[in-house]
């Protein structure tokens, strides 16, 4: 008795069987030979293969099927591909953040905290982050103000230096016209004495006077070289309260991360910026994610110590690890996906990554690492610690004869296609091929057939429907990719009854 399963074979056997006759009914153009593919169709869906249906035993597997009779079975055909066979590795490995993608926000001075920022926070750069009542701070205004009180009084002591100094020169320029003037007046009374005699108490006078006058001038003329040591003096120490005054900005810019122009900047009143100034307030220097805080509020802080840590979205790579046996084929990669660890490999979150090698290697394990880059901005799914998977892609150099995976059917043990015979189009030859390959729908066969010449036929001899056997795979074959299972089908299933399979795939017959 037929079981179910085969009955149903059967069923399907046999109506294909009517499909093959109606189709080569319609195919001839004399009637006679309409006829005779007719019962030849007939007597192949029936098991009954006559000496035109190389169905028998040590030959190949053939049909005879028209366009007619191909349309009505849905059989399509196509031609076999020169494609390129491209290995596949899947890598694991994980999300990691760039090496340069972490920023540590610590306390620049010691104080009293006062967070800003919190958990999970997005920043921009300059937004605060958080704030130090800073006893540094108290200092640093004391003496920046003790710096400008001091420089005041230096700058107003120099302006009057400057009226001194002028008055002075006035006051030397006077006394010399004295000294001169009585240098002359004792020329003039010992030329009136050399002349007329006498004179000599105007002469006792005039020596005097010009004794003094000299004197005087060179009191005058010490008092200014004391006045500009003085004021050499007090300009070398305006220049360093200037010094000082610069560092303590520069201290003061330092501890508030600004910039220099920003704590001279003065308001209406002519105050400088840093004299309002009552606290440290620390800013983002590039925008992040806050993803630690390690301090409370209110907590007194040290300088160094660590408040928060920012990383800047975005900046991630995966860190993978590949065979060391496999590193010579990845430095051909074509295409290279990365993808969540949980998702399957046609997954809609696949993208591409550009792979390079790691710095490091485990010699034990005999594995090396393989960095991967996301081309673009990373996706949404990927985070620092998420496993994922690398595909890649590796074209290898030669090049396969490729047919859509449909087109490849079972046959036991062994694998097959049905061919087009290029000399007769109507034939259709099943015969096994090696597998190479299997990617994406597409399957890599041997271009060496192992169809057998009929051995009813010897070589060299051929009836009306012999066209020769189909021997290679060649750029131009036809095979069936659509229907190819109908058809096995249809040849092999009719002719099934009870029985059983072995072990080896084949089916041994039993009696009903």
């Amino acid at each position: 008795m037929l079981t179910q399963t085969q009955a149903r074979t059967a069923a399907l056997a046999a109506a294909l069987g009517f499909g093959l006759a109606l189709g080569l009914a319609g195919c001839g153009d004399a009637a006679s030979e309409s006829s005779g593919s007719t019962r030849d169709a007939q007597a192949a869906a029936a098991g009954q293969a006559d000496d035109h249906d190389h169905d028998h035993e040590g030959g190949p597997l053939t049909l005879m099927l028209n366009r007619s009779g191909r349309e009505a079975l849905g059989i399509a055909v196509a031609q076999v591909e020169a494609r390129p066979r491209r290995g596949a590795f899947d890598l694991p490995g994980r999300v990691e953040l760039l090496p340069g993608a972490r920023r540590a926000a610590a306390a620049p001075v010691e104080g009293r905290l006062s967070l800003r920022a919190h958990l999970l926070d997005e920043v921009a750069r300059g937004d605060a982050l958080f704030a130090l009542d800073a006893p540094i701070l108290r200092d640093l205004k004391a003496s920046l103000a003790e710096v400008d009180a001091e420089l005041s009084a230096q700058e107003a002591w120099l302006a009057e230096a400057r009226e001194l100094e002028r008055a002075h020169e006035d006051h030397e320029a006077a006394l010399a016209e004295l000294v001169a003037r009585w240098e002359r007046r004792l020329t003039e009374l010992r030329a009136l004495r050399e002349a007329a005699g006498g004179q000599s108490e105007a002469l006792a006078a005039a020596e005097t006077a010009l004794v003094e006058a000299r004197s005087r001038s060179a009191e005058a003329r010490e008092a200014g070289a004391e006045h500009h040591a003085e004021v050499a003096e007090r300009g070398a120490r305006r220049a360093g309260l200037g010094a000082r005054r610069a560092a303590l900005l520069g201290s003061f810019a330092q501890v508030l991360g600004v910039e220099l122009d920003a704590l001279t900047v003065t308001d209406a009143a002519g105050q400088p910026a840093w004299q309002a100034l009552t606290e440290v307030i620390v800013r983002a220097t590039s925008d992040g994610l806050v993803d630690d805080v390690s301090a409370t509020d209110g907590a007194w802080m040290h300088a160094g110590d660590q408040v928060l840590g920012l990383r800047r979205q975005g900046e991630l790579w995966v860190r993978a690890e590949a065979l060391q046996s496999e590193l010579p084929s990845l430095d051909r990669a074509t295409t290279a996906l990365a993808r969540p660890a949980d998702a399957h490999p046609g997954d809609e979150r696949r993208v591409r990554v550009t792979l390079a090698p790691g710095l490091t290697a485990d010699a034990a394990r005999r594995t090396a690492e393989v960095l991967a880059r996301f081309e673009g901005a990373p996706p949404e799914w990927a985070r620092p610690g998420l496993a994922v998977r690398i595909e890649a892609l590796v074209e290898e150099p030669d090049a396969g004869f490729a047919v859509p995976a449909a087109a490849v059917r079972r046959d036991g043990l062994d694998r097959g296609v049905w061919v087009e015979d290029p000399g007769a189009p109507a034939r259709l030859v099943f015969v096994h091929v090696e597998v190479l390959a299997e990617e994406r729908g597409w399957i890599w066969i041997d271009d060496e057939v192992h169809a057998e010449h009929d051995k009813d036929h010897p070589e060299g001899e051929a009836d009306d429907h012999d066209h020769g056997p189909v021997d290679a795979i060649q750029a131009t074959t036809k095979v069936v990719v659509r229907g190819a299972g109908r058809l096995l089908l249809a040849t092999r299933g009719a002719v099934q009854e009870g029985g059983h399979f072995h072990a080896d795939g084949t089916f041994h017959a039993e009696a009903d």
